[in-house]
């Protein structure tokens, strides 16, 4: 099995359960690590083939930024699950491993590293919700006009990924998510 890895992505973001981690975004440094079959990318030459990996630190920073979440593991979960749902059903790795270096959970007497990993059956990437943690949910999005995208993560031409922290809101557009 092959690996793709990016490393030290710098990601701004409320994170935390103490009080003094709610009131300002603190530094994370975020790894993530896809494990899925290259050869047919390293044949044919071709980014078509393969997982574009430009966009997943900033794929990372929306969903962290959005969920302003209480536990790391929780937000790790979320990036994991947002991860697979971006990458077409074909190129889908087997595995997704994301790790995070939260620099002052210690109050500045070192670091604290966590590294989840998660596989695309611990999620429902076939459906419009894709993870739900309490009131935040991901969610796919389709037949959406330009002017109501904003907010919204792009994965594909006509798809987007809506991170939503709070009660639920019915989308009249495209109800199931998936078109």
């Amino acid at each position: 099995m092959d690996r793709i890895a990016i490393t030290d992505v710098l990601v701004r973001c409320i994170i935390g359960v103490n009080p003094s981690e709610r009131l300002m975004r603190q530094p994370l440094a975020i790894g993530m690590a896809l494990d899925l079959d290259t050869r047919q990318a390293a044949r044919s030459g071709a980014l078509t083939d393969t997982i574009d990996y430009s966009s997943l630190g900033a794929l990372a920073s929306y969903v962290l930024n959005a969920g302003a979440f209480g536990l790391l593991e929780t937000g790790l979960e979320a990036v994991a699950a947002a991860v697979l749902a971006a990458v077409p059903s074909a190129l889908r790795p087997k595995a997704v491993t994301v790790s995070a270096r939260k620099f002052l959970a210690l109050g500045g007497n070192g670091d604290v590293t966590l590294t989840v990993v998660r596989v695309p059956e611990d999620f429902t990437l076939d459906q419009a919700e894709i993870y739900r943690h309490g009131d935040f949910r991901l969610e796919l999005v389709t037949g959406l006009s330009e002017g109501e995208v904003a907010g919204l993560f792009p994965i594909t031409t006509g798809l987007w990924l809506r991170a939503r922290l709070g009660p639920y809101e019915h989308n009249s557009h495209n109800p199931t998510g998936i078109s």
